[in-house]
């Protein structure tokens, strides 16, 4: 029974780490996805559907993915460019429009029936492009009334990009309406260019820097080919594009040049778009406003699942708690328990709260059998790194308050402070002097010192031709004790005779008054400045190279 019950334990502190695990991790990836967004808009796309628009209310900006749309159109355009292939391709979008028809035609729908049984009739009888420019023309609210039913998001934005793909190619069956629609599009990629440029679409999602790369890249491009008549040829072919506008940035005439330059062919320039600044503008997004005038988040949802189980455990450790009476009231749980209580209310702002459970994994798997904890290389890794983090954290403050103490130093004002301070402790210090005095005039200490100097000095001077070095040895030390214990006697009752006197306290005092009013004169001399500041500095600058140094790489895990 007891091992089954220990069996049940371990199960439970092994479900309580897979959970907190896996929220704290769900945490670190909200906490970090925007940051992160455009690795993964790179490498894991399918993240972003995921949680983009159902969380975080994120969409691809319209004016930067408008201009890839144009870009796309252009490459299309190219592609059919060959009477062949555009009728292969045209072939390619009526077979899926039909496809999509029939699909919509076998749902139930009495009211679009009729409808539907018109256009797989028209359908039906089209064999060629020609048949169907003008007859897609006249009778598009067809297409309209089929998208009305909703079966589906994915088959009416996909019946809507076949109508308008099946719409481009009647447009450009000839050369000449293919060469018009190209320059249709070219002409519109200008508008929105200069749009990009004065509405800056990336200054909301905090990637400002995306839109400096790509106009440094086409820039970069243009400067190296760039002369007065080029410049000039573009400049006019750019505004003949705007209808005559003659102002534009800079930036919108580098793309015209861009675009339509001989120099390189279409494929290299779709290359260059694709490789370097596709993804530059494809990345910046748009982010919705909830109704409290904050961006859309939508972590909660996420998070319910694991808040519903973090408040069971919550009640069931209560629960125990009071059945264990662990505490001398029931209610002081919460208390003791504060970060968890915090933790738990649905407030985005406090799932910080949670990162404090990672102490209580620790615990759990140090009190648990699950794994060993404690001098195990998970355990040291975690140490080593928490220890580094901690020590490049201290070092940052360290540095910057010795920074602003040099700052300080440099003004001028430090040795004045220092006087300062000491001028407003000036009775204290006179107080002081004066006690000291007393215990120094009573101190034996004093009276072996001044032995042991005179011993000195009568081992070492010589007074005339002869040395004091031909006494016996107890001679000398006898002299001494003798000379030493009347200077003793005679410094000691002349410091308490002048200490027991008024005029002698005062004439000490004075003594005092005058080093302090010397070190304040001092304190304002510039040369005295000038070396207690290049001093100090130093000082603190090797101090500064001292805390600086990376302590935790003599360290290993």
């Amino acid at each position: 029974m007891k091992a089954k019950k220990f069996d049940l334990f371990i199960i439970w502190d092994f479900v309580m780490v897979m959970v907190v695990l896996a929220n704290l991790t769900l945490i670190v990836f909200d906490l970090t996805y925007l940051w992160l967004r455009p690795y993964y808009y790179k490498k894991f796309p399918a993240i972003l559907e995921f949680y983009d628009k159902p969380i975080l209310g994120i969409e691809p900006h319209r004016s930067t993915e408008k201009y890839i749309k144009f870009v796309d159109t252009l490459k299309f355009l190219e592609r059919i460019k060959d009477p062949s292939l555009h009728s292969q391709e045209f072939n390619s979008k009526l077979t899926e429009m039909k496809e999509a028809i029939q699909f919509v035609y076998t749902q139930d729908d009495v009211k679009l029936m009729n409808e539907k049984s018109l256009l797989l009739e028209k359908y039906s009888l089209v064999t060629k492009p020609g048949d169907i420019s003008q007859d897609l023309l006249d009778k598009e609210e067809l297409f309209l009334d089929l998208l009305s039913y909703k079966e589906g998001e994915y088959i009416s934005a996909h019946i809507e990009k076949l109508e308008s793909d099946l719409l481009l190619l009647s447009r450009v069956e000839t050369e000449k309406g293919w060469k018009e629609e190209k320059e249709d599009v070219l002409s519109k990629m200008d508008y929105q260019m200069i749009h990009i440029v004065e509405t800056n679409p990336f200054q909301a999602s905090g990637q400002t820097e995306n839109i400096s790369k790509i106009k440094s890249n086409i820039k970069t491009r243009y400067d190296s080919v760039k002369t007065r008549d080029l410049d000039k040829d573009y400049r006019n072919l750019l505004s003949k594009s705007l209808g005559g506008q003659k102002s534009f940035p800079s930036t919108a005439l580098v793309f015209t040049w861009f675009w339509r330059n001989p120099q390189s062919s279409m494929d290299e320039k779709f290359a260059i778009f694709d490789n370097e600044i596709r993804d530059l503008m494809g990345v910046n997004y748009y982010r919705h406003i909830g109704k409290n005038g904050k961006p859309v988040n939508n972590y909660l949802v996420l998070d319910a699942p694991f808040l519903a189980f973090f408040v069971c455990e919550f009640a069931l450790s209560w629960f125990i708690a009071i059945r264990k009476k662990k505490y001398i009231a029931w209610f002081l749980y919460p208390i003791y328990h504060w970060y968890d209580v915090l933790g738990l209310l649905p407030i985005v702002e406090f799932r910080l709260f949670r990162l404090i459970r990672i102490y209580k994994i620790f615990l759990i798997l140090k009190t648990s059998r699950i794994v060993p904890v404690g001098n195990d290389i998970i355990s040291r890794t975690i140490k080593y790194y928490g220890n580094i983090i901690k020590e490049e954290l201290s070092d940052m403050v360290t540095i910057q308050i010795i920074t602003e103490s040099q700052e300080e130093i440099k003004s001028g004002a430090s040795l004045q402070i220092m006087t300062k301070a000491i001028d407003a402790h000036r009775d204290d210090i006179k107080r002081v002097v004066v006690r000291k005095l007393k215990e120094s005039a009573s101190n034996e200490r004093l009276g072996e010192l001044i032995e042991k100097t005179i011993a000195e000095i009568l081992e070492k001077s010589e007074i005339g031709p002869n040395k004091f070095g031909f006494l016996p040895k107890a001679w000398k030390d006898n002299l001494a004790r003798e000379i030493s214990s009347i200077l003793y006697n005679a410094i000691s009752q002349a410091v308490v005779a002048t200490l027991e006197d008024e005029s002698g306290v005062r004439s000490i005092e004075n003594l005092v008054d005058y080093i302090i009013d010397e070190l304040e004169a001092t304190a304002q001399d510039p040369e005295v400045n000038k070396l207690n500041m290049g001093i100090t500095v130093e000082l603190l600058e090797n101090v500064k190279k001292s805390v600086a140094r990376k302590k935790w790489l003599d360290t290993k895990i």
